[in-house]
């Protein structure tokens, strides 16, 4: 059988390490992304011990422009034909706007939502092409919830990804490419440690730790 690859992006902890988890069990080859060197290579020594599979670890920071290029240029020169791309690197910056220099800002914009966009723009012509493929986008529930003071950003930007993903379903549904928004509600990872909310996270009942799912079926 054709090995599939998938394309991991925040892959050393949390979501996007469940994700290649999930993956490496099911068989899938895997590219890794994420900034950790060490965390990254012990996720990979891992899987493939533990499944046998074939793994890529790219230590790479995304709040780079040419990052997604250099993605992108390693899976060609490889000959690794990416099938489903998770889209999952993100975090969040406590305080108000303009508590927040602009390069702290302007990498969050980078990271979340501009290398989201140009990684979908440059891994789902081969999808349609092939007419197979899946893009997870994950999203969060904040996206869906009405505005509120601080945070500015994550709320702003999760938004954005979940109507960006809708568009894009709808330009692939008829070409079997599944476009897959993910908004999480509170999941309890390193994300509420890097953003500083973790004593408040630790207050709130685990069984609210649900995770709300939106498959933008083809019609």
């Amino acid at each position: 059988m054709k090995k599939k690859w998938a394309l991991i992006t925040g892959a050393s902890a949390g979501i996007g390490a469940e994700f290649a988890s999930q993956l490496a069990a099911k068989g899938w080859s895997l590219v890794l992304i994420a900034r950790r060197t060490d965390k990254l290579s012990e996720i990979k020594r891992m899987l493939i011990k533990k499944h046998q599979i074939n793994c890529h670890a790219l230590s790479i920071d995304l709040s780079k422009v040419k990052a997604n290029q250099e993605i992108f240029n390693f899976c060609q020169e490889n000959d690794i034909h990416i099938s489903m791309l998770v889209n999952n690197a993100g975090y969040g910056i406590p305080g108000d706007i303009e508590a927040t220099d602009w390069k702290t800002l302007q990498d969050m914009i980078q990271v979340m939502l501009s290398s989201l966009v140009e990684l979908c723009h440059l891994f789902y012509p081969f999808m349609k092409r092939c007419h197979e493929g899946q893009i997870i986008n994950v999203a969060s529930i904040a996206g869906l919830m009405p505005a509120k003071a601080a945070r500015t950003l994550y709320g702003s930007i999760k938004s954005f990804v979940i109507n960006f993903t809708q568009s894009l379903h709808l330009e692939a549904r008829d070409f079997n490419v599944h476009i897959t928004a993910l908004c999480p509600g509170f999941t309890y990872t390193e994300f509420h440690d890097v953003n500083g909310t973790r004593n408040l996270v630790k207050k709130v009942p685990k069984n609210y730790g649900w995770m709300l799912l939106m498959w933008f079926h083809k019609d």
